[in-house]
C-alpha cells in the first residue's frame, strides 16, 4: 500500500502522494512518512515507511548527515546536506553540496554517497546547480546563483528560477528531479508569492 520514490529504493506512506523530494515534510504523513532522509529500516523488518531493498539498515558513517534524498552524506559540520546555499555552509561546496559528491561511503569518509546512489549528471554536458536538481548549458559556466542573468545564454538558460522543463524530455536548461518540477510545474507561486533562485521554492 506504500509508494516508491523516484529511485525505487524508498517506500513512503500512500497518503504522501509523492515519496521524497522537495517539500516532503509538508505532505499528509509528515517528514517521518514522506521524506526519504528519515527512512532507514528495511521493509523486511518493519512496515511503512521503509527501504524496499536488501540493504537493510542504512545510516551515514561517522555521524554524518543525509541530504533530502537520503542517498548522500555530508559531514555533520555542514549543518545540512545539499540544498540551496550549500556552498555557504561550513565546509563549503566540496563538503556540503551533493552535486560535488562522487565518492562511495564504502571506501571514503563523508562527504560520500551510499552504494545505492548514483552521481547526478546532466545530459548533453550540462552543468548542475548547487542543489543538484537543475541543469544549465555548459556555456553558462555556472548554473544559477547571483549574476546568472549576465552569463552567456542569459537568464533563460543560466538562472534556475526560469527553468521548468524536465531533462527526460529536454536538453539543458532542464530539471533533473521530477519532484522539483512537480512542486512548481508552471513556474508561478500561489497567492502572489515569489520564487527563490532554484525555481522550486516560494
Amino acid at each position: 500500500g506504500g509508494i516508491l520514490d523516484s529511485s525505487e529504493v524508498f517506500c513512503c506512506l500512500a497518503s504522501c502522494g509523492t515519496c521524497g523530494g522537495l517539500d516532503c515534510e509538508n505532505r499528509d504523513g509528515g517528514a517521518s512518512g514522506c521524506c526519504t532522509s528519515q527512512i532507514t529500516e528495511s521493509c523486511i523488518v518493519k512496515g511503512l515507511p521503509c527501504l524496499a531493498t536488501e540493504y537493510g539498515y542504512i545510516m551515514c558513517p561517522d555521524d554524518a548527515i543525509f541530504d533530502s534524498s537520503g542517498l548522500f552524506c555530508c559531514p555533520s559540520s555542514c549543518g545540512q546536506c545539499g540544498g540551496y546555499g550549500c556552498h555557504l555552509l561550513p565546509g563549503g561546496e566540496s563538503q556540503c553540496c551533493t552535486s560535488q559528491i562522487t565518492n562511495s561511503c564504502t571506501y571514503y569518509h563523508p562527504p560520500c554517497m551510499l552504494e545505492i546512489a548514483e552521481p547526478r549528471t546532466c545530459p548533453d554536458d550540462g552543468i548542475l546547480d548547487e542543489t543538484g536538481f537543475v541543469c544549465c548549458p555548459s556555456s553558462c559556466g555556472e548554473c544559477g546563483g547571483f549574476g546568472c542573468d549576465s552569463r552567456p545564454g542569459g537568464a533563460s538558460n543560466c538562472c534556475t528560477s526560469q527553468i521548468t522543463n524536465l531533462c527526460s524530455e529536454y536538453s539543458p536548461p532542464c530539471i533533473l528531479d521530477e519532484t522539483a518540477a512537480e512542486s512548481n510545474s508552471d513556474g508561478v507561486c500561489p497567492d502572489d508569492g515569489i520564487l527563490d533562485e532554484t525555481g522550486a521554492f516560494c
